[in-house]
């Protein structure tokens, strides 16, 4: 799977945001992107337990990484917000993801 985004950083922030999007490769974007979805294969997560599924799967990533290569899957139509909210770790209502049918 190739990269779906390239993390960049925007034109006014400062050089430490340059220097963490030039950090990211784009084997780890390809590598959560792909336990994102082999996370959701099947299922429907909140964010919460998409970030537990992940690192659960040996990807070592933040889990903004995680939000943003989700937000890139479902740019590319490969992931959408399921019908049926979740519950978050606090308990408040989530919005749950899956991958649409083919």
């Amino acid at each position: 799977m190739n990269a779906l985004e390239t993390p960049g950083a925007r034109s006014d922030d400062p050089l430490t945001s340059y220097i963490a999007a030039d950090s990211i490769t784009d084997v780890k974007i390809s590598q959560t992107q792909t336990a994102i979805l082999g996370a959701l294969h099947g299922k429907q997560l909140t964010y919460d337990e998409l970030i537990l599924a992940v690192l659960g799967r040996g990807v070592r990533v933040t889990p903004q990484r995680i939000r943003t290569s989700c937000a890139a899957l479902r740019k590319a139509g490969l992931v959408r917000d399921a019908e049926n909210d979740g519950r978050s770790m606090a308990g408040h209502r989530a919005k749950r993801w899956e991958i649409p049918d083919a």
